[in-house]
């Protein structure tokens, strides 16, 4: 089957496999460091929410439960990207217990290499996904800030929309780096391993090749067997008469 998106030859200046396979080794480090990051946040937004309300009775109501409800909404935000950050990182190492198999056996695992392409394109989607809280979020708490101080009043559009393209550009490099688990896929689909200098469809092609020289061996050695049988049949019938 083609590549989903498309194909390409190599991986920089080595093959599709070695470049996938440092790709998923560079992700497991950035996955278990994003997750480090996420469990921090939790931690701290929790901590933020139970001292803000340890110090209640020191502040207007009104104040109080502005924060209350940013932190509480931060907090959401903590929670879903821990989540993302889990769900990321347990693909990757999925990935690389497909990926990191002796390649002469990866043909084996077009299954397993086509659930990594899958699964891996979903993790592009739950991070991008995953962003949209704190999207929203920022959105909403600094129009709250705003009512109650000017020097915050007209920050949320600039923010809002540094915030989103910079997860467009996140979008963008993720679906680029992509490419390389889509061509992995489509070699293994057609029967290769990611080493071969050869596209999917080359592949493809060679498979489909193969066959009709063995039918035509096939087909010769019986012919052969047949003019072998009708010599000895007639050795037989000389030897009687």
């Amino acid at each position: 089957m083609p590549a989903l998106l498309c194909e390409v030859r190599h991986c920089c200046f080595c093959s599709i496999l070695t470049g996938v396979r440092i790709l998923v080794g560079l992700c497991s480090l950035v996955g278990l460091w994003r997750l480090i990051l996420a469990v921090l946040a939790v931690g701290i937004q929790v901590h933020l929410l139970e001292d803000h309300g340890n110090h209640a009775a020191s502040m207007e109501k009104e104040i109080h439960e502005l924060w209350s409800k940013s932190f509480k909404e931060f907090l959401f935000c903590s929670v879903i990207s821990l989540l993302a950050a889990v769900i990321g990182l347990g693909i990757v190492i999925y990935a690389g217990f497909i990926v990191f198999s002796p390649a002469a056996r990866l043909h084996e695992k077009a299954k397993e290499m086509r659930m990594v392409r899958n699964l891996w394109l979903a993790g592009i989607a739950i991070d991008f996904m995953s962003a949209m809280p704190w999207l929203i979020s920022l959105q909403l708490v600094l129009a709250r800030h705003s009512k109650h101080s000017k020097a915050e009043a007209g920050k949320e559009k600039p923010l809002f929309f540094s915030t989103f393209i910079h997860m467009c550009l996140g979008l963008v490099i993720s679906m680029l780096l992509f490419i390389f688990i889509d061509t992995l896929d489509a070699r293994v689909q057609a029967g290769g391993n990611g080493t071969e200098d050869k596209t999917s469809g080359e592949l493809v092609d060679d498979a489909a090749s193969a066959p009709l020289t063995d039918g035509k061996g096939d087909e010769e050695g019986a012919v052969e067997a047949d003019k072998v049988g009708t010599d000895k049949v007639e050795a037989d019938k000389d030897e009687k008469g």
